[in-house]
């Protein structure tokens, strides 16, 4: 029976040292079912000294993540142990849209990867073909999620919420499409 997990965080920008992951999202892939579900939701609790850090980053502006945060938030050491114990569940292996920014913060915060899958975006760069916008750049420029989303699915009214859970689910169903066109590999 293969599956796998799709991760997705949402973080206070793009330092895995000095910025916080806010949010993790992952989103299970049962191949033989065709089915997905979101098997982990949770935002991660930080001491009341980074509050500034978090209301004021990119992600707080962009999306609805501060709703209900502080009441819904545990703290980051729980968060992460129920994750890893989540991550070896899955044999198979587990991948994000972008491996090297989420893998880069969890691994920072000591998440050990059992098996990862090749990076997703990485994997739609050539089967979505968008152009660079800087004139003279070789090669396609990597799709964000809504992009490749849009491109696979182009009758969807998808529009990205930047949530971990809805991310992940969003990015499990490019992730089964690049697995049905024999682009992932399991």
């Amino acid at each position: 029976m293969k599956k796998i997990l799709i991760i997705d965080i949402e973080t206070t920008g793009f330092s895995s040292v000095n910025d916080l992951i806010i949010e993790v999202g992952a989103t299970e892939i049962d191949f033989e079912k065709k089915e997905f579900k979101i098997v982990f939701d949770q935002a991660i609790l930080h001491d009341s000294k980074y509050d500034q850090q978090i209301k004021s980053s990119w992600i707080a502006e962009n999306s609805n993540i501060l709703e209900n945060y502080y009441e819904r938030a545990k703290p980051k050491k729980e968060v992460l142990h129920q994750l890893q114990d989540l991550l070896y569940q899955y044999p198979d292996g587990a991948t994000a849209f972008n491996n090297q920014f989420d893998f880069r913060f969890l691994i920072t915060e000591g998440i050990i990867f059992p098996k990862k899958l090749a990076c997703l975006m990485i994997l739609s760069t050539n089967l979505c073909k968008f152009p660079h916008a800087v004139a003279g750049r070789k090669g396609y420029k990597w799709p964000k999620v809504e992009e490749a989303f849009k491109h696979l699915f182009p009758d969807s009214d998808y529009v990205e919420q930047h949530r971990g859970a809805d991310d992940s689910y969003h990015e499990a169903k490019i992730a089964f499409k690049l697995y049905e066109l024999g682009i992932l590999k399991i």
